[in-house]
């Protein structure tokens, strides 16, 4: 059985999600940042269930919408995070 976000990537209709998905299975990210930001984990709880019951709906432009929030938050929480490694560096 493949894990949820395989499947809702793919009932979206959105090959490049599909493609991320194995990536951020594997990942660490959802790890490391529910360790150093309060509320992180239940607000991607939120984020991503809020994307299922969009595709759940077939309502695809909602998932879409729903899912290009969530990417560029995270995208932008990962971009600070690493400015900010990057400023103790030099």
């Amino acid at each position: 059985m493949e894990p949820r976000s395989y499947s809702s990537s793919r009932a979206c209709g959105r090959p490049a999600m599909w493609a991320y998905a194995p990536g951020c299975a594997r990942s660490n990210t959802c790890w490391w940042r529910g360790r150093i930001e309060e509320g992180a984990l239940a607000r991607a709880w939120r984020e991503h269930r809020a994307i299922y019951e969009a595709v759940a709906a077939r309502q695809p432009e909602l998932a879409q919408a729903r899912a290009t929030v969530r990417v560029a938050e995270v995208e932008q929480w990962l971009r600070g995070t690493l400015d900010a490694v990057e400023s103790e560096r030099t």
